[in-house]
């Protein structure tokens, strides 16, 4: 039997401290351990002290991110920056992907990707990015900062519209908040649950600040928020049944990883 751990936090807002960025460590190592599970680390935003008009040239959350070794992250309000430099100047000093698929500097350029697709054991997994709109589609603000933010639903649509067979699962890092979450799955499920019925969708988000999990067996739908400020973290255990070569979602829990004193 083999096995598919995934771990994931939001809305560090700077609170990662050394102790909890080894927590999370030790704990990847721990379940790689038996030789039969793969880990990967995921974050959906909000990890630093910064903000879209504030830019602090020292992060310490960035630099223990980079330590640990994350997977991706998605955009934030608090990754983004109004001004252009600031935002790719930030945007360089993760080592890894940062994911927006809604995000546009001008009309038509992307800043930073907006998915990615990692290929496991089981197959292929794609990992797609949502930024909450800084302001509507089309506001006079798009002329006067540059930046466009899409509608989430349509990124994702455009994202998901020519999904591949190889596909395995599907993960969807949410900076929109919980309620966003539920009203996006309903629209993917709609859509896409002819290749959705074999093929988990998990939406791993944040923003709303909230800790919970909601889980949908007959729509193969996870959506997992671990709360804020780096207290815990969500733990997705995922199996791979080599009958039917899918993932099955077998449980999910929020680990404490420690509480600001």
């Amino acid at each position: 039997m083999w096995w598919l751990k995934i771990l994931h936090t939001a809305d560090i807002h700077g609170k990662l401290t050394k102790e909890k960025a080894t927590f999370i460590s030790e704990r990847i190592q721990e379940l790689k351990s038996d030789g039969l599970t793969e880990v990967l680390l995921f974050d959906s935003g909000d990890s630093l002290r910064g903000s879209n008009t504030i830019f602090l040239p020292r992060e310490r959350t960035m630099k223990l991110m980079n330590q640990i070794g994350y997977t991706a992250m998605a955009i934030g309000n608090r990754e983004f920056h109004y001004i252009p430099s600031c935002f790719k100047l930030r945007a360089s000093g993760f080592s890894f992907p940062l994911l927006s698929s809604n995000l546009y500097l001008g009309s038509r350029v992307k800043p930073i990707g907006p998915s990615i697709q990692i290929t496991i054991k089981g197959g292929k997994i794609k990992v797609i990015g949502l930024t909450p709109p800084q302001y509507p589609e089309g506001s006079l603000w798009e002329k006067v900062l540059g930046w466009r933010f899409t509608s989430p639903q349509k990124a994702i649509e455009l994202e998901l519209r020519n999904l591949s067979k190889d596909i395995k699962l599907v993960i969807l890092l949410s900076h929109l908040g919980s309620e966003e979450d539920k009203t996006l799955s309903d629209r993917i499920w709609k859509l896409f649950k002819d290749h959705l019925k074999r093929t988990p969708l998990l939406i791993l988000g944040g923003h709303s600040h909230e800790r919970f999990v909601y889980i949908d067996s007959t729509r193969n739908l996870l959506i997992a928020h671990p709360g804020a400020y780096a207290q815990h973290l969500t733990e997705v255990s995922l199996r791979y049944d080599e009958e039917s070569l899918d993932f099955i979602i077998e449980d999910v829990n929020h680990i404490e990883i420690g509480r600001d004193r």
